[in-house]
């Protein structure tokens, strides 16, 4: 996707005319036609200008910005570190130590990288058919394709609906800057329409369209409700190649019921619930 689609976008989530647009930045009509439809490379002051102007989300700034082939920005304004990292042992370190809160480390792809025992203990929990198809390996699972998957993260939670808008959203905000997983994300919103007569947004791109707030999630299960909240936080980014980044992300414990049963289990025995029993 080219810078100016992305600019394109923005303005049309905000409703805005190309005129409109143009008076508010103070540029002609033909400079704004001709960014959209890339016969000119906009300055990165003016893709910052046109993002703040039309109240875009963020994540679709630091987009137009890498397509256009300017460095990144974060939102208080400076440079992304591409350099800051973390080894493998440290975030193997991060995984022991986490439990008995489930933790899960993936890249821009989606691809899972790494999980704690707690959270192998719940994936064979709730989503149990999906794991063993796996062979309850969490290394390499495609974190789009298990909520697709009629038997994976969504069989079993209580709030399917409302959390699959969110998980839909996020994945579509990421593939502004990582085009790869586009694909799945159209398979996503074909998924989500199917099961739950919920379509992907007409505009994308403006800030009140995209914010949602952290992803909740409520299972039953065989020891009773089950409620998290993640968090995600960013280990390694690259702001050349997304789907290099590394995330961490964390669930935690909504109520005490979920924790008591969090808390009293032996993770390292999970082999028999990933078995079905």
């Amino acid at each position: 996707m080219r810078a100016g689609e992305l600019l394109k976008m923005a303005r049309q989530a905000k409703g805005w005319s190309q005129l409109e647009l143009s008076l508010s930045l103070g540029v002609s009509q033909r400079h704004v036609s001709f960014v959209e439809s890339g016969r000119t490379r906009p300055s990165k002051e003016l893709i910052v200008g046109w993002m703040l102007a039309v109240d875009a989300h963020p994540e679709l700034l630091r987009a137009a910005l890498l397509h256009a082939g300017f460095a990144a920005e974060t939102g208080c304004g400076a440079a992304t570190d591409s350099r800051q990292s973390f080894l493998p042992e440290s975030v193997r370190l991060l995984l022991e130590a986490s439990s008995p809160m489930p933790l899960v480390v993936f890249n821009g792809s989606w691809i899972m990288s790494g999980m704690n025992a707690a959270g192998k203990w719940l994936a064979s929990e709730v989503m149990n058919v999906y794991w063993r198809k796996l062979d309850g390996v969490a290394a390499g699972m495609n974190m789009l394709d298990a909520v697709i998957d009629p038997d994976g993260l969504l069989s079993a939670m209580l709030n399917a609906k409302e959390a699959a808008l969110a998980l839909a959203l996020q994945a579509q905000r990421e593939s502004w800057i990582n085009e790869a997983i586009s694909p799945a994300v159209d398979s996503i919103w074909s998924s989500l329409s199917r099961r739950y007569g919920i379509t992907a947004p007409r505009r994308f791109g403006s800030t009140g369209k995209l914010d949602e707030a952290p992803c909740r999630f409520h299972f039953r299960s065989r020891f009773g409700d089950l409620s998290f909240q993640t968090v995600q936080s960013v280990l390694q980014h690259d702001a050349d190649h997304p789907v290099r980044g590394m995330r961490l992300e964390q669930w935690i414990p909504l109520d005490r019921q979920t924790q008591a049963v969090m808390g009293r289990q032996d993770f390292a025995g999970c082999r028999p619930a990933m078995q079905g029993a």
